[in-house]
Protein backbone atom coordinates (compact mmCIF):
# COMPACT_ATOMS: atom_id res chain seq x y z
CA UNK A 1 0.00 0.00 0.00
CA UNK A 2 1.88 3.57 -1.15
CA UNK A 3 1.60 6.05 0.96
CA UNK A 4 -0.11 9.13 -0.31
CA UNK A 5 2.82 11.91 -1.70
CA UNK A 6 1.69 14.74 0.54
CA UNK A 7 0.85 12.25 3.19
CA UNK A 8 4.39 11.01 2.74
CA UNK A 9 6.20 14.28 2.58
CA UNK A 10 4.47 15.28 5.93
CA UNK A 11 6.34 12.35 7.41
CA UNK A 12 9.35 12.83 6.10
CA UNK A 13 9.43 16.75 7.26
CA UNK A 14 8.88 14.80 11.01
CA UNK A 15 11.19 12.15 10.50
CA UNK A 16 14.31 15.40 9.67
CA UNK A 17 12.54 17.58 12.36
CA UNK A 18 12.89 15.58 15.26
CA UNK A 19 15.29 12.67 14.21
CA UNK A 20 17.50 14.52 11.88
CA UNK A 21 16.95 11.50 9.68
CA UNK A 22 17.14 12.05 6.44
CA UNK A 23 15.37 9.29 4.06
CA UNK A 24 18.08 7.84 1.69
CA UNK A 25 15.68 4.37 0.79
CA UNK A 26 12.15 5.87 0.83
CA UNK A 27 10.79 2.28 -0.05
CA UNK A 28 12.38 1.27 3.37
CA UNK A 29 10.69 4.48 5.05
CA UNK A 30 7.09 3.59 3.48
CA UNK A 31 7.13 -0.11 4.54
CA UNK A 32 8.34 0.95 8.08
CA UNK A 33 5.57 3.90 7.81
CA UNK A 34 2.95 1.43 6.40
CA UNK A 35 3.66 -1.16 9.04
CA UNK A 36 3.64 1.03 11.90
CA UNK A 37 0.00 2.23 11.04
CA UNK A 38 -1.06 -1.20 10.10
CA UNK A 39 -0.10 -2.31 13.82
CA UNK A 40 -2.62 0.65 14.91
CA UNK A 41 -4.69 -0.18 12.78
CA UNK A 42 -5.10 3.05 11.16
CA UNK A 43 -4.76 4.23 7.50
CA UNK A 44 -1.48 6.16 6.66
CA UNK A 45 -3.55 9.54 6.86
CA UNK A 46 -4.61 9.03 10.38
CA UNK A 47 -1.54 7.40 11.67
CA UNK A 48 -0.12 11.12 10.39
CA UNK A 49 -2.89 12.65 12.31
CA UNK A 50 -2.23 10.11 15.08
CA UNK A 51 1.54 11.12 15.62
CA UNK A 52 1.26 14.57 15.13
CA UNK A 53 -1.92 14.91 18.18
CA UNK A 54 0.82 11.93 20.44
CA UNK A 55 3.92 13.37 19.27
CA UNK A 56 6.22 12.90 22.62
CA UNK A 57 4.55 9.28 22.84
CA UNK A 58 4.84 7.79 19.47
CA UNK A 59 7.76 9.43 18.19
CA UNK A 60 10.34 6.53 19.32
CA UNK A 61 7.81 4.25 17.47
CA UNK A 62 8.01 6.57 14.39
CA UNK A 63 11.13 6.74 14.43
CA UNK A 64 12.26 3.06 15.53
CA UNK A 65 9.61 2.12 12.22
CA UNK A 66 11.45 4.36 9.14
CA UNK A 67 15.21 3.96 10.60
CA UNK A 68 17.51 1.27 8.63
CA UNK A 69 18.10 -1.98 10.67
CA UNK A 70 20.03 -3.47 7.97
CA UNK A 71 23.10 -5.41 9.31
CA UNK A 72 24.45 -8.68 8.94
CA UNK A 73 27.50 -11.14 9.85
CA UNK A 74 31.14 -9.36 9.25
CA UNK A 75 29.34 -6.50 7.12
CA UNK A 76 31.51 -4.23 4.77
CA UNK A 77 35.34 -4.19 4.18
CA UNK A 78 37.01 -3.34 7.67
CA UNK A 79 37.22 -6.47 8.88
CA UNK A 80 40.71 -7.72 7.70
CA UNK A 81 42.08 -4.11 8.89
CA UNK A 82 40.09 -4.94 12.55
CA UNK A 83 41.51 -7.94 12.48
CA UNK A 84 45.15 -7.26 11.64
CA UNK A 85 44.70 -4.39 14.73
CA UNK A 86 43.40 -7.60 16.85
CA UNK A 87 46.83 -9.54 16.16
CA UNK A 88 49.14 -6.64 17.08
CA UNK A 89 47.14 -6.51 20.28
CA UNK A 90 47.81 -9.73 21.29
CA UNK A 91 51.31 -9.55 20.61
CA UNK A 92 51.84 -7.49 23.13
CA UNK A 93 50.98 -9.81 25.67
CA UNK A 94 48.85 -8.37 27.83
CA UNK A 95 45.86 -9.08 30.33
CA UNK A 96 44.56 -5.53 29.23
CA UNK A 97 41.40 -6.26 26.60
CA UNK A 98 40.78 -4.17 23.71
CA UNK A 99 37.73 -2.26 24.46
CA UNK A 100 34.95 -2.01 21.20
CA UNK A 101 32.35 -0.59 21.31
CA UNK A 102 29.37 -1.25 18.32
CA UNK A 103 27.34 2.05 18.43
CA UNK A 104 24.67 1.01 16.13
CA UNK A 105 24.90 -2.53 16.52
CA UNK A 106 21.25 -3.12 15.48
CA UNK A 107 20.54 -7.24 16.48
CA UNK A 108 23.92 -7.50 17.50
CA UNK A 109 25.69 -9.26 14.28
CA UNK A 110 28.30 -6.64 14.38
CA UNK A 111 28.96 -6.89 17.96
CA UNK A 112 29.37 -10.45 17.93
CA UNK A 113 31.43 -10.58 14.96
CA UNK A 114 33.79 -7.91 16.92
CA UNK A 115 34.25 -10.30 19.49
CA UNK A 116 34.95 -13.62 17.44
CA UNK A 117 37.55 -11.98 14.92
CA UNK A 118 39.09 -11.50 18.12
CA UNK A 119 39.12 -14.03 19.72
CA UNK A 120 40.08 -16.11 17.23
CA UNK A 121 43.49 -14.50 16.85
CA UNK A 122 43.49 -14.53 20.97
CA UNK A 123 42.93 -10.87 21.47
CA UNK A 124 41.52 -9.98 24.84
CA UNK A 125 38.48 -8.30 24.08
CA UNK A 126 35.18 -7.19 25.27
CA UNK A 127 32.59 -5.47 23.54
CA UNK A 128 29.84 -2.84 24.31
CA UNK A 129 26.92 -2.84 21.67
CA UNK A 130 24.15 -0.05 21.87
CA UNK A 131 21.32 0.85 19.30
CA UNK A 132 18.34 3.26 19.84
CA UNK A 133 15.69 1.08 19.89
CA UNK A 134 14.99 -0.90 22.26
CA UNK A 135 13.18 -3.83 20.67
CA UNK A 136 16.68 -4.52 17.83
CA UNK A 137 18.21 -4.22 21.70
CA UNK A 138 16.35 -6.86 23.32
CA UNK A 139 17.52 -9.11 20.29
CA UNK A 140 20.40 -8.76 20.78
CA UNK A 141 20.88 -9.67 24.43
CA UNK A 142 18.18 -12.70 23.78
CA UNK A 143 21.27 -13.75 20.98
CA UNK A 144 19.06 -16.06 18.67
CA UNK A 145 19.70 -16.46 15.16
CA UNK A 146 18.60 -18.41 12.28
CA UNK A 147 21.25 -21.39 11.99
CA UNK A 148 21.30 -20.94 8.20
CA UNK A 149 22.96 -17.41 8.64
CA UNK A 150 26.01 -18.91 10.68
CA UNK A 151 26.03 -21.53 8.48
CA UNK A 152 27.18 -18.76 5.92
CA UNK A 153 29.24 -16.91 7.95
CA UNK A 154 31.32 -19.77 9.70
CA UNK A 155 33.09 -22.97 9.80
CA UNK A 156 31.45 -25.49 12.21
CA UNK A 157 34.70 -25.96 13.94
CA UNK A 158 33.28 -21.87 14.97
CA UNK A 159 29.72 -22.09 15.19
CA UNK A 160 30.35 -25.22 17.69
CA UNK A 161 32.67 -23.17 19.68
CA UNK A 162 30.22 -19.51 19.92
CA UNK A 163 27.12 -20.90 19.62
CA UNK A 164 24.80 -23.63 20.69
CA UNK A 165 21.50 -25.46 19.13
CA UNK A 166 18.75 -23.98 20.30
CA UNK A 167 14.84 -26.33 20.22
CA UNK A 168 12.44 -24.37 20.83
CA UNK A 169 8.43 -24.65 19.76
CA UNK A 170 8.64 -20.89 18.87
CA UNK A 171 10.78 -21.30 16.12
CA UNK A 172 9.99 -23.46 12.76
CA UNK A 173 13.20 -23.48 10.99
CA UNK A 174 16.57 -24.22 12.84
CA UNK A 175 18.21 -21.78 15.00
CA UNK A 176 21.02 -21.42 17.35
CA UNK A 177 21.88 -19.24 20.34
CA UNK A 178 25.14 -17.34 21.70
CA UNK A 179 27.03 -18.99 24.17
CA UNK A 180 27.39 -17.72 27.60
CA UNK A 181 31.03 -17.72 27.33
CA UNK A 182 30.66 -14.63 24.71
CA UNK A 183 27.70 -13.13 26.42
CA UNK A 184 30.31 -12.91 29.09
CA UNK A 185 32.40 -10.56 27.15
CA UNK A 186 29.68 -8.90 24.70
CA UNK A 187 27.20 -6.89 26.12
CA UNK A 188 24.18 -4.49 24.83
CA UNK A 189 22.30 -1.48 26.27
CA UNK A 190 20.35 1.29 24.69
CA UNK A 191 21.60 4.08 23.65
CA UNK A 192 20.66 6.69 21.25
CA UNK A 193 23.77 8.56 19.23
CA UNK A 194 21.64 11.54 18.60
CA UNK A 195 22.03 12.74 22.22
CA UNK A 196 23.45 10.61 24.32
CA UNK A 197 26.29 8.21 24.79
CA UNK A 198 27.05 4.59 26.61
CA UNK A 199 26.95 5.42 30.41
CA UNK A 200 28.99 2.12 31.42
CA UNK A 201 32.62 1.79 31.01
CA UNK A 202 35.11 2.07 30.10
CA UNK A 203 35.88 5.67 29.15
CA UNK A 204 37.77 5.72 26.01
CA UNK A 205 37.25 2.93 23.51
CA UNK A 206 39.84 1.13 21.23
CA UNK A 207 37.92 0.81 18.55
CA UNK A 208 34.49 2.36 17.44
CA UNK A 209 31.99 0.91 15.06
CA UNK A 210 29.85 3.19 13.68
CA UNK A 211 28.87 1.35 10.65
CA UNK A 212 26.16 2.49 7.91
CA UNK A 213 24.21 5.47 9.76
CA UNK A 214 26.15 8.59 8.82
CA UNK A 215 24.36 8.71 5.76
CA UNK A 216 21.03 9.08 7.13
CA UNK A 217 21.73 11.78 9.88
CA UNK A 218 21.96 15.49 8.49
CA UNK A 219 24.65 17.60 8.52
CA UNK A 220 24.69 18.92 11.80
CA UNK A 221 23.89 15.82 13.37
CA UNK A 222 26.71 14.11 11.74
CA UNK A 223 28.75 16.45 13.23
CA UNK A 224 27.50 16.50 16.83
CA UNK A 225 27.61 12.50 16.92
CA UNK A 226 31.51 12.26 15.75
CA UNK A 227 32.13 14.97 18.34
CA UNK A 228 30.57 12.37 20.92
CA UNK A 229 32.13 9.99 19.40
CA UNK A 230 35.64 11.51 19.32
CA UNK A 231 35.20 11.74 24.08
CA UNK A 232 35.14 8.10 23.54
CA UNK A 233 37.92 8.08 22.39
CA UNK A 234 42.09 8.04 23.04
CA UNK A 235 44.95 8.74 20.50
CA UNK A 236 45.72 5.64 18.65
CA UNK A 237 41.52 4.97 18.56
CA UNK A 238 40.59 3.80 15.67
CA UNK A 239 37.01 4.48 14.26
CA UNK A 240 35.47 2.48 11.58
CA UNK A 241 32.04 3.93 9.41
CA UNK A 242 30.00 1.99 6.49
CA UNK A 243 31.55 0.66 2.95
CA UNK A 244 29.95 3.84 1.22
CA UNK A 245 30.42 6.69 4.13
CA UNK A 246 33.59 8.32 3.78
CA UNK A 247 31.84 11.21 1.69
CA UNK A 248 30.18 11.57 4.69
CA UNK A 249 32.57 12.08 7.14
CA UNK A 250 32.13 15.86 7.98
CA UNK A 251 34.88 16.04 11.14
CA UNK A 252 38.11 15.80 9.51
CA UNK A 253 39.61 18.32 12.05
CA UNK A 254 38.97 15.64 14.86
CA UNK A 255 40.13 12.33 12.59
CA UNK A 256 42.29 11.67 10.00
CA UNK A 257 41.68 9.32 7.44
CA UNK A 258 43.65 5.73 7.32
CA UNK A 259 41.98 3.90 4.34
CA UNK A 260 38.85 3.24 3.15
CA UNK A 261 36.13 3.33 6.06
CA UNK A 262 39.25 3.74 8.69
CA UNK A 263 39.92 6.58 10.31
CA UNK A 264 42.54 7.72 13.32
CA UNK A 265 41.36 10.14 16.41
CA UNK A 266 43.88 13.81 15.79
CA UNK A 267 45.69 14.68 18.62
CA UNK A 268 45.78 13.93 22.28
CA UNK A 269 42.92 12.52 24.74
Amino acid sequence: MRVPFKTFKRFEEIAHEHGSLVFKNKDHAEAGVTRRAMALHMTHEQYLEYLEGNSSNELPYFIGAIAPHVTAWWRGRIWRDYKSLCERHALQHTDEPLYVWSAACSTGEEALSAFITAHVVNCPVEVVGTDFDQGTVDAAIAGVYPHEDIERALTQQYRRLYFAPLASPAYTKPHVTVKDKVRKYVHFFKCDLRNDEPSEPPKHFDVILLCNVLQYWDGPLREAVLERIARRMHKGSTLYIGQKEDGYMNRRDLFEWRAASTYKLRGEK
